[in-house]
């Protein structure tokens, strides 16, 4: 079928931007959280740093990178102590389109 009705709609609900606003506050939590990990087993911060690197658009690194970070033998770009652990008072407000809620689906007429 045709899906230019599909990818007009998409445009015109700006999915696409939302769905990066979204991917960026999920890689920005996963930072805070490595960060408030802080010492003791790093298994489970670099884990994190591996998954926030590969949700990370801007980053170069190939999965074997990713792959070496996170077996020790190569540093991440961000460590986690660098990261300042925000409050929820500082967190931005998504815009109203970017809640998480879904739109409701064809309405059932009566």
């Amino acid at each position: 079928g045709d899906i230019a009705p599909l990818q007009a709609k998409l445009v015109e609900d700006r999915l696409v931007e939302r769905l990066l606003v979204l991917l960026e506050e999920i890689r920005l939590s996963l930072l805070r959280c490595a960060s408030m990990l802080g010492s003791g087993d790093a298994s489970v911060p670099r884990l994190l740093l591996a998954i926030a690197e590969m949700l990370d658009e801007r980053s170069s690194s190939s999965l074997a990178e990713i792959l070496a970070k996170l077996h020790g033998s190569a540093s991440f770009e961000h460590s986690p102590e660098a990261l300042p652990v925000a409050s929820p008072a500082s967190q931005p407000t998504p815009p109203p389109e970017t809640t998480g809620e879904m739109p409701e689906g064809p309405q059932q007429q009566a």
